[in-house]
């Protein structure tokens, strides 16, 4: 049977990986004996989220500037094909298409990075 303190460290290394709490808490059932074993191990693996030493991955800011930028290309886009268009005569729906899905992508591109 593993140790205490293997289990610990175990349990920590399956968090820095990324594996969740319900399969962290899943694996110290099958090789625990008590449940208070399981519980101090649970706590330390949550101390060491708190203490933040594990390495979580930020959003790249090039993401986050993708996921803003091109959505206000497009709204720009629509608005110049509503001007080229309108001032011809043309009234056509792409343009609002395209100026509603950039608005659509960045409203949900600032709920995803806030």
């Amino acid at each position: 049977m593993n140790s205490k303190k293997e289990l610990k460290e175990y349990a920590i290394r399956m968090f820095d990986r990324g594996d969740s709490y319900r399969t962290i808490f899943t694996y110290l059932h099958n090789n625990c004996e008590s449940e208070e074993e399981v519980q101090s191990i649970i706590s330390s693996v949550r101390e060491h989220e708190k203490k933040q030493k594990t390495k979580k991955e930020n959003l790249s800011e090039k993401w986050f500037n993708l996921n803003i930028i091109i959505p206000i290309l497009l709204i720009v886009f629509g608005g110049i094909m509503v001007n080229m268009l309108w001032g011809k005569g043309f009234v056509s729906t792409l343009p609002f298409v395209v100026i509603l899905i950039g608005i659509f992508t960045l409203d949900k591109g600032l709920k995803s990075n806030s």
